[in-house]
């Protein structure tokens, strides 16, 4: 899996994923219950996307927990084997929020598309296998750290963009660290 530091790369690197797999995309829209809502982010609406582009052999992460007895948990990772228009082995979740004291709802499949996924996405996954484009600067004190925890052993990790010992010591310089350790010690 890849693991990118931004939304824009993440989203480009699953878009060329799945036009790589030459399958017909299928476009799932979300029922929303005002027009309004359409332009509403998918952290807004707990993770459920207004748009959701599905194919034959995409690879998928689930958004919520849907049966924890079989695996079907928020963070697991899967495959799409096929698209029917007449069942749909899942059901789509509706959440609900205020936004300018309006109720607002959206009903959609709990999936995202994930070939890669940004290092807040990867947060409590292990991978076998990752490729780390961590971007030129962190934009959150911890981010860096998050990402090269995911793997179990540094043979298991491909850097995109080479890290320096600075870039990895720069956590201490932060403003949020040093106040940390002036806490602890005292």
């Amino acid at each position: 899996m890849r693991i990118c530091s931004t939304n824009e790369a993440t989203d480009e690197e699953n878009k060329k994923k799945m036009e790589g797999l030459n399958q017909k995309i299928a476009t799932v829209k979300a029922l929303n219950n005002n027009k309004t809502l359409f332009l509403s982010s998918d952290d807004v609406a707990n993770g459920l996307t207004n748009i959701l582009p599905l194919c034959k052999g995409a690879k998928v992460m689930f958004k919520k927990n849907l049966n924890v007895s079989r695996g079907l948990v928020n963070g697991s990772i899967g495959m799409i084997w096929g698209l029917t228009n007449d069942y749909v082995p899942m059901t789509p979740v509706c959440n609900t929020w205020y936004r300018s004291g309006v109720l607002c709802s959206r009903i959609q499949l709990p999936l995202v598309v994930c070939w890669a996924c940004t290092i807040h996405k990867s947060q409590g996954l292990t991978l076998s296998f990752m490729m780390l484009d961590a971007g030129k600067s962190e934009f959150a004190l911890g981010l860096l750290y998050v990402a090269l925890s995911r793997v179990p052993d540094i043979e298991s990790l491909c850097l995109v963009v080479s890290l320096t010992l600075d870039r990895l010591n720069s956590v201490r310089k932060s403003k949020q660290f040093v106040s940390n350790v002036q806490y602890i010690i005292g």
